[in-house]
């Protein structure tokens, strides 16, 4: 490992280490969950999350495929991937988990990604992102990939979707559940692309929303929710998530 990077990875260890699962979850990040779950009057905003059923998943990557078109996602990285679970041959598909206390905001040193107020969806701000992994290394899910390299060449010989911007190189990539379509009140292109139909996109703040029957009726379950990062992506196995999936290896 080079230099640079053992610094930046140990910075990012030491200031978590230093400040503690109970600070991280303490007065300081649960202010910004309260801001961001409330408007100026004072009333409460949706959170829009996803549910996954890997009881019907196939693993056929056809949401990573979409993902990577519709959010113009370069051939080296990825923002969501499809992990075989053995011996049980099902799939778990991650992605960022989008997290009313996400550990990524909070590391971020010049606040390049950001808890979003009016729905919950975790974002960035590409061209502020300085690529230096701290979100990365906070992330207890491994969600976010490097964007080392150019993503294309030549834009201009690709059928890139002009609503999402390239983005640069040594920068971070992750999902931002498709904004561009989710703000106009479509589902995320994964959601779309399903074949069999086990994704689920909604505010689950609503009772009566589909996504929230479904999470209610399935047995949903959130990944590692030992620490504290309440998110807001949701899946279904007949087994214990908590215990089997250790956020890198199936």
């Amino acid at each position: 490992m080079k230099r640079r990077s053992f610094l930046r990875l140990t910075a990012a260890a030491g200031a978590l280490a230093g400040l503690g699962m109970g600070t991280y979850a303490g007065k300081s990040l649960m202010v910004k969950t309260a801001e961001a779950s409330q408007g100026s009057s004072g009333e409460a905003k949706k959170r829009l999350g996803m549910f996954i059923d890997g009881n019907g998943c196939v693993g056929c990557n056809m949401c990573t495929i979409a993902c990577n078109k519709e959010n113009n996602v370069g051939p080296t990285v990825t923002r969501t991937r499809v992990m075989p679970i053995k011996p049980d041959n099902t799939y778990i598909t991650m992605a960022c988990q989008h997290c009313d206390r996400p550990p990524c905001v909070f590391v971020c040193p010049i606040t390049a990604t950001y808890l979003r107020d009016r729905d919950g969806i975790v974002m960035q701000v590409d061209n502020k992102c300085m690529g230096c992994k701290y979100c990365m290394t906070a992330c207890p899910y491994a969600v976010r990939s490097f964007n080392k390299y150019r993503p294309f060449d030549d834009p201009s010989a690709h059928n890139l979707n002009p609503e999402v911007p390239v983005r640069p190189r040594n920068v971070v990539e992750k999902c931002s559940f498709c904004d561009h379509r989710t703000d106009r009140g479509e589902t995320p292109a994964c959601v779309e692309a399903c074949p069999v139909n086990v994704r689920f996109f909604g505010n689950i703040d609503d009772p009566d929303s589909e996504i929230s029957q479904v999470i209610r009726n399935r047995n949903a379950q959130v990944l590692r929710p030992s620490q504290g990062t309440r998110p807001k992506v949701f899946f279904a196995f007949p087994y214990n998530l908590e215990t089997r999936f250790d956020g890198r290896n199936s």
